[in-house]
Order: structure tokens, then C-alpha cells, then sequence
């Protein structure tokens, strides 16, 4: 069995433990390289993400799987037992998308123009606390998308902190 020394860490390691194409570093401080680097650089890859997303071959993809779980009776089972579960851990937030669908539909909450940018089209609520489920932000879907990135980025600080 072959080994080499990592330029990092100096520990001599067997060649299994070196990715083909990276020879001067071990898996592990390769790893840590990398981790590093995506932290250091977190928005160009967040965009990055969401860039790739819609990619035409991805957005291909998942129309192929749609059809698939569509026309299969096993998956359309798995997806189902999926949906069931997701609704059982956040049976508050199912709470407050009913209470807002049914009261949109009884004429005791109607859609205002996004709060962020004015725009009218595709409005939707949002809520800062699902135990008050009529007390909605009314956003389009880019500000509400913003709008969960900036939460997300409060969690995230909340944790590191």
C-alpha cells in the first residue's frame, strides 16, 4: 500500500485517503478546505443555489419526477405519507394557512398589494407568528422569499451567537 504526506496536516496517509485529481491534500483538510471557502463566500454560493435551481435540465428533471409519483401508485404513496408527516410537525402552521384560505374565502380577509414593493400580482400572506393566523403580511413572492431569507439569517446569527 502506497502512502504520501498531506500539506496540510503533515500526516503521512495511504493514497485511499487522497481524492483522484488532489494530490496534496488529505480528504479530510480537503473537506475542511472547502467547508471554509463556502463559508467565507456564503452569498455568491447562496445565488449561486438558486441560480442552478432553474437551470433548464434541473427544472426538466423535476417535471420527470412529477410525472412519475403522478402515475405511480407507490410513490404517489410515499409522497403522501410525506405531505401527512409534514402536516403533523407543523400542524400550527397548517392551522394558520386554513384560517387564512377560509377567511380570503368568507370575505373577512382579502389580499393587499405586497407591503415591500406595491405590486398587486400573486400576493401572498405571510406570517411572522403562526399562533395568530389572521395576523398577515401581505407580500409577492420575491419580497416573501426575501422575506424568509432574512429569518433564515436571523436564525442562523441567533445560533452562531
Amino acid at each position: 500500500m502506497s502512502t504520501q504526506t498531506c500539506s496540510v496536516c503533515n500526516l503521512v496517509k495511504s493514497f485511499d485517503d487522497f481524492y483522484r485529481g488532489v494530490k496534496s491534500r488529505c480528504k479530510e483538510c480537503h473537506k475542511a478546505a472547502v467547508k471554509k471557502n463556502r463559508a467565507e463566500n456564503v452569498e455568491y454560493y447562496r445565488a449561486f443555489d438558486r441560480a442552478r435551481a432553474w437551470l433548464p435540465e434541473r427544472v426538466l428533471l423535476r417535471k420527470k419526477r412529477e410525472e412519475r409519483v403522478k402515475n405511480d401508485p407507490e410513490l404517489r404513496a410515499i409522497n403522501a405519507a410525506r405531505v401527512k408527516a409534514w402536516m403533523g410537525r407543523h400542524a400550527i402552521k397548517r392551522h394558520a394557512h386554513n384560517a387564512v384560505s377560509n377567511a380570503i374565502r368568507d370575505g373577512k380577509l382579502a389580499p393587499q398589494p405586497c407591503e415591500r414593493c406595491g405590486d398587486a400580482i400573486g400576493v401572498q400572506a405571510h406570517h411572522e407568528d403562526y399562533t395568530k393566523p389572521l395576523d398577515v403580511n401581505w407580500l409577492c413572492p420575491p419580497c416573501h422569499g426575501l422575506r424568509h431569507r432574512e429569518i433564515n439569517e436571523e436564525r442562523r446569527k441567533r445560533k452562531a451567537a
